[in-house]
Order: C-alpha cells, then structure tokens, then sequence
C-alpha cells in the first residue's frame, strides 16, 4: 500500500469518526431532550428510532448506489447533511420538528457510510481486514467520544452551542471533497466491458441477480447484527436511567459510562479483528455471544455501582469485537458489491439498534426499566442459534452454501 493511500485511509478515517461522534451524542441527548419536552420513556426512544431506522432502510440502495458509480459525493454530502441536523437540534422545543431533524440526520448517517467503507475497501484490497478495523475503530471511538462531547457541551452552556459541534463535519466533508479534486484515488476503477451508464446499469444488474442465491446467508447475518445492535443501542441509550433509577448511582457520572462503553466497544473492535483472522469469524462471533450471555445477566443483577461499571466496560468490549468480523463477512458474501454489503450491515448495526431502543422504551413503560434492561439477555441467546447457521470462514464453505441454496 503507497503513502498516498494511507493517507487517504487516514482521511476517510477520521472523517468516520467525526460523523460518528454525531452517532454517539443522539443516544445522549435523549435523556436530555426527555427532560426537556417531558417526554414518556417510549416516545424519547422513538426519536432514536426514527434516525437509526431512516439510516437502516436507506443505506442499502444508497450502497448499491456507491457501486454503481463511485466518487465521494456521497461522503461528503452525509458529513454535511448530518452536521447541519446536529445543529438545528439545539434550536427546536417541538416534538415533531425533532422527529423531522433525526430523520434527517439518520439519512446524512446512511448517505455517509456506505460509501466511505466501500473506498475503503477499494483502496486496500491487500489488507482489506486491516483496513475495516481502522474503519470500524474510528467510528466506534468516535461513538465513544459523543456522550462526553455533549456533557462537556453543557458544561459550557446549552444545547443552542450544538452548532460548534457541527462544524468538524462540514469542514472534512469539504476537505475530503478538495482531495478527491486533486487524486482519482477515490474513484472506484471502471470495468473494461462498461462504456456507458445504460451498460453500467446492465452489469450490476446481471451481478445483482446472480449474486441472489447468497441472500439468505446475508439475512441471517444481519440478524445476528441486529441482535447485537438491540443490546447496544438498549444499554447506552437507557444508561442514565438505569444507573439513577435502579443502582442509585450519581446522575453525573453516566455520560462518563456511556464513554466508557463505548470505549471499549472501539478497543474490542481493534482486537476483533485480529482474532477473526486467526480463529475464524464466525468461530469469533459465537465465541463472542456465548460470552455476552453471562456478561449481561450479570450485569443486570448486579446491584454495586463499581462492579456495574466494571462488567458494562467488559460488556462494550465483548459486543462490539465481532464488527469488523461481521463487515468482512458481508463483503465476502457478496463481493461484487461492497457498497451494498456495506450498507446492509451498517444499516443494521445503526437502524436496528434505533429500534432495539424503541423496544427496551416499551417493555420499560409497561414492565419497569430493569426488567427491560434484563431481558436483553435474550439477544446474544437467540445470536447463538442463528450464527451456527451461516457458512463457516473458508471460501469453499462459502461456494457450498451458493451452490446448496441454487439446487
């Protein structure tokens, strides 16, 4: 790999962070914005939803897009789009507006990202699993870094300054946009056979037929991911709640938690995707959920607010391990397609997680927010059952199961 594409790497990196600090601060403006409109538990997990599930259901058509024609237009217009919804949050006191903003940053999330993962793997098809931790680290850390953004934030004032923190993502979007002006190294390679957008828009279709018979390993990945997201996005989002309502805990002291969390989830990815290399990744991930079982139980029955902190920087660590293992997976089930892998799975780990949120809103509304919290164990038990259904890690296992579903 040359200078200038780690370079470029390292860009398309940060710019993943950046975009998923705004990632991260919406789970942690909902205890905030619930204060402030008087909201039930059900309706601040709504807004969640209606970002992540605009950007799940939309990523994938916008990553088949991504295949279709390259560039980084799209990057550069999710930075932008979804920096300037960060900002306008701080200025609106209407429930519904703010339905109308999440949903626009959760399609700034899903023009983003399917993209920037597909150049990346377009700019290191030698070190493609490499280059995927580097992706999926930098986001999680930007994840990470967003709850403590916005308490340091309101440290300073209100959510009116959320405009400060929008400005990083319209810069490197512009940034990344300038470079691209001067390099052709973002440009996704054009076949030989394709001379014109009619016979672009025939090929991938013939690609995308042919590659049908992979869908239900893809399905069943995604809900393995889904599976993941729920608890994700169910511990993070309800934390403060949780560590008020149930431990007794200090309120100052969640953002701090949610960090935390989230942190470890960046570290587990790093270390993920050394160990999926070398054990397999789908021996990974079941690795990775039987041991999210007991994690989580006991981290719900726990009633110390020290060994809580303790088993939640375990659990983060734990969960989010098996991203860059899920990532490649995707792109190796359909090959031809890395923007639509991509954002497939992406969609799954931000858009399901919004309704993961929604769900635990629910069940903590009618049952009590512990039981809610407790009953995610169910998530990484049914993942036990549909990981043992997808291929196993050699390309052969892979052939098998195409040509098992084609009869």
């Amino acid at each position: 790999m040359n200078y200038r594409n780690r370079l470029h790497l390292l860009v398309i990196g940060m710019s993943h962070a950046v975009i998923d600090i705004y990632g991260g601060m919406l789970p942690a403006l909902v205890p905030v914005i619930q204060d402030r409109l008087l909201l039930s538990y059900s309706a601040a997990g709504a807004l969640l939803a209606w970002s992540n599930l605009t950007s799940s259901l939309v990523q994938p058509a916008l990553g088949l897009v991504s295949d279709m024609t390259g560039g980084v237009r799209l990057v550069t217009g999710g930075l932008i789009l979804t920096s300037l919804a960060i900002a306008v949050i701080g200025y609106v006191t209407s429930y519904q507006i703010l339905i109308v903003v999440a949903i626009m940053a959760g399609l700034g999330i899903a023009i983003y990202h399917p993209q920037s993962a597909s150049i990346m793997a377009h700019l290191s098809r030698e070190q493609r699993g490499s280059a995927m931790a580097l992706y999926g680290v930098a986001g999680n850390i930007g994840f990470a870094l967003g709850p403590s953004v916005l308490a340091l934030l309101l440290a300073f004032g209100d959510l009116s300054l959320l405009w400060v923190v929008a400005l990083p993502g319209v810069l490197i979007g512009l940034a990344i946009r300038i470079m691209s002006l001067r390099s052709d190294a973002f440009e996704k390679p054009i076949d030989s056979h394709v001379s014109s957008p009619v016979n672009a828009y025939e090929a991938h279709h013939n690609e995308l037929v042919d590659a049908r018979n992979m869908w239900l390993a893809e399905m069943l990945l995604l809900g393995v991911v889904t599976l993941r997201s729920f608890v994700q996005y169910g511990v993070v989002t309800f934390l403060p709640q949780y560590m008020a309502q149930v431990l007794g805990g200090p309120g100052n002291i969640s953002p701090r938690l949610q960090s935390l969390f989230l942190a470890a989830g960046a570290f587990g990815t790093l270390a993920g995707g050394a160990c999926s290399d070398r054990f397999g990744k789908r021996s990974f991930i079941l690795a990775s959920f039987m041991c999210l079982v007991p994690i989580h139980w006991a981290l719900y029955r726990v009633r110390s607010a020290l060994i809580f902190a303790v088993l939640l920087v375990v659990e983060g660590f734990v969960l989010m391990s098996t991203f860059s293992a899920g990532l490649v997976m995707s792109q190796d089930l359909l090959p031809r397609f890395t923007g639509l892998a991509s954002g497939l799975y992406l969609g799954a780990c931000v858009g399901m997680g919004g309704l993961g949120a929604t769900v635990v809103g629910v069940v903590a509304d009618a049952k009590g927010l512990s039981f809610a919290f407790g009953s995610l164990v169910l998530c990484p038990i049914i993942g036990l059952g549909l990981t043992l259904l997808l291929p196993g890690d050699r390309a052969s296992d892979i052939a098998d199961m195409r040509d098992t579903i084609s009869r």
